[in-house]
């Protein structure tokens, strides 16, 4: 059995994780966060789950060295400054992080790199979003992946391609072009257009319930609490 802490405990995910672990065959829930118990949680845990917020990263990632667990991160709206406090985490403990834990959302990310690794500049690319109207981070982290997916398979750079936020005048060739809707409690809805002249492709991805997020957070702690130290993706978790 794998005892798994729960950081953020209180949030829409940290809830829809609890709920997952009641009748998960192979993980048991060690601790639910809170402010009072971080230390205990660690101590307590094999695995740490976090979906709270950046400006907590640096001492979960402390505790997690220090007692030598790894993580799986589901915060989104990461810094430079994160990503370095990542990085450097890395070569000390194993962590999957990913901004969406959704199996379905790894497999399209590998279907749009793909894809973009096929067609041509004459084909645009749209990735747009629909989420929830209390999303903060815009584009969502999901966005952002599925355009670094795209932007990879034209082996390029996402930020020499990317059309955000200013859509004025025409559009430059080769762009990755985002669209933001936020309302409702819409979980996510996320595709992914190549546009040419005489056709349009699609593929997309709509999240129907908030367990699917905690189904791939789940499958990452089966996987991650036998790795190495490193940094890790779902893709990684997949094997793909």
């Amino acid at each position: 059995m794998i005892y798994v802490g729960v950081l953020g405990s209180t949030g829409r995910m940290g809830q829809t994780i609890l709920n997952a672990l009641q009748n998960h065959p192979r993980c048991r829930l060690s601790i639910a966060g809170r402010r009072d118990n971080v230390s205990s949680l660690f101590e307590q845990s094999d695995v740490i789950i976090d979906f709270t917020s950046p400006e907590s990263l640096s001492t979960y990632i402390n505790l997690a060295i220090t007692l030598k667990k790894p993580l799986v991160i589901g915060t989104t709206g990461f810094q430079p400054k994160h990503e370095k406090t990542l990085s450097e985490a890395a070569l000390k403990i194993p962590m999957v992080v990913a901004a969406n834990m959704s199996v379905g959302i790894t497999l399209l990310t590998n279907l749009v790199q793909q894809s973009a690794n096929l067609l041509d500049e004459t084909y645009d690319i749209e990735i747009s979003e629909i989420h929830h109207r209390h999303k903060k981070d815009a584009p969502s982290g999901t966005s952002l992946i599925l355009g670094n997916a795209a932007a990879q398979g034209r082996k390029k750079e996402l930020s020499s391609l990317q059309n955000w936020p200013d859509r004025q005048g025409e559009r430059p060739k080769g762009s990755i072009g985002f669209s933001v809707q936020r309302g409702g409690l819409i979980i996510g809805d996320h595709s992914v257009r190549f546009i040419d002249d005489e056709e349009m492709i699609e593929l997309s991805h709509r999240g129907l319930s908030r367990n699917l997020y905690a189904k791939g957070a789940l499958r990452a702690v089966e996987w991650v609490i036998h790795q190495n130290p490193g940094l890790y993706s779902m893709k990684d978790v997949l094997g793909l």
